[in-house]
């Protein structure tokens, strides 16, 4: 069994963020301030694959996604429930009561996320790659 690296990268959606995947040889997000495009953030995870052979074929068999790494953002705020309110982001801050958010995002394109617990997002200087 062989463990890869993957960087997933997000994208502004419509309804939901848009990505793309791509495997890298390590964690660094140093290596990764070159980024996409239009992209707004990037998680590491990793993928165990298998090479099985049956019925005469070779197959690669792949794990679900595991290990994450904390969301590193290029740009944005963290915003808490007071901050939400003061600026008059209604919408979010009646979600953030609704649903117990804490905290949230808000992205250099000004979309907003909660943050989740098991996350600790990490703002790093915005370098758009053209």
């Amino acid at each position: 069994m062989v463990t890869k690296t993957f960087v997933r990268f997000f994208y502004p959606g419509v309804l939901f963020s848009e990505t793309s995947d791509r495997e890298v040889k390590r964690r660094d997000p140093n290596a990764t301030r070159e980024f996409p495009k239009g992209c707004y953030a990037f998680r590491f995870y990793d993928i165990d694959e298998e090479t099985v052979e049956a019925f005469g074929r070779k197959e690669t068999i792949r794990d679900k996604a595991k290990n994450w790494s904390n969301t590193y953002y290029f740009g944005g705020e963290i915003l808490d429930q007071a901050e939400v309110k003061r600026r008059g982001m209604n919408v979010a801050h009646t979600n953030m009561k609704c649903n117990g958010w804490d905290r949230v995002m808000l992205t250099r394109f000004g979309q907003v996320f909660p943050i989740e617990d098991d996350d600790n997002p990490v703002i790093l200087p915005c370098i758009e790659k053209d």
